[in-house]
């Protein structure tokens, strides 16, 4: 089970991005200290021109990552940047997303230094860009910009599932319960299970049975009433 860690508090921010905002040794006296969601620029209720948002600017926060968590797999999420963003990790560049209105994800489990101090920084870019969404057409809407929503870590173990689908199907004979997954991690040389489990009144569990990861997909098999379709009458539900 992954575990997440908020991290909205703590954040410097600059609104001219400089290079040294991305190594160890920043003047960080120089910028302000915020919070998420933060926007690059707050603006008056009459009017104002959308060029005062438009920059290039910079968000620098420190990840003190526990000593614990080296062999398990860490990543961040950014659920919303606007609009074109590059992270960097201690001075590395780790990867960029060029859309405001959709999330990021990043592996950071072979860039952390662990048991020690880590330095992230967003140069974040908000300036009108025809490649960019929602830009290149005619918008209706003040586009602004900044981290403007949740940024968080998810600590898992270095095998785990990630973008878990799963397609019920009742066949006449029997009914088969059937999860595609794609698998996240280092999976080589390992024998992959899932144990499946019916939860009854008062959540105690009920097992189905244990079966293999192959390929990225599980088949679960059970035999004539050991799995009831869900109902607003009898809500059964099943861990995997």
């Amino acid at each position: 089970m992954a575990q997440r860690f908020n991290l909205n508090d703590n954040w410097l921010f600059a609104d001219q991005f400089r290079e040294e905002h991305i190594s160890g040794d920043c003047d960080e006296l120089s910028m302000k200290m915020v919070r998420l969601p933060h926007t690059v620029k707050e603006t008056p209720f009459d009017y104002f021109d959308e060029s005062v948002y438009q920059m290039v600017s910079a968000y620098r926060r420190h990840l003190k990552i526990p000593g614990e968590w080296k062999g398990k797999n860490v990543r961040i999420t950014f659920e919303g940047a606007a609009h074109d963003s590059t992270v960097y990790l201690n001075g590395e560049e780790i990867g960029s997303h060029h859309c405001g209105y959709t999330a990021l994800t990043l592996d950071l489990t072979e860039h952390l230094r662990y048991g020690a101090d880590n330095v992230l920084t967003v140069k974040l870019d908000s300036r009108e860009n025809l490649n960019v969404p929602p830009f290149g057409y005619v918008i209706d809407y003040m586009t602004y910009g900044g981290i403007y929503r949740d940024v968080y870590l998810e600590v898992s173990d270095a095998v785990y599932f990630e973008d878990l689908f799963l397609q019920a199907r009742k066949p006449e004979d029997h009914p088969i319960l059937a999860t595609d997954v794609t698998l996240g991690g280092a999976v080589e040389g390992k024998n992959l299970k899932i144990r499946v489990f019916r939860l009854e009144d008062g959540m105690e569990q009920v097992a189905l049975g244990e079966y293999p990861v192959s390929e990225g997909r599980v088949t679960v098999t059970a035999g004539p009433g050991e799995v009831r379709l869900w109902s607003l009458e009898d809500p059964v539900c099943y861990r995997f």
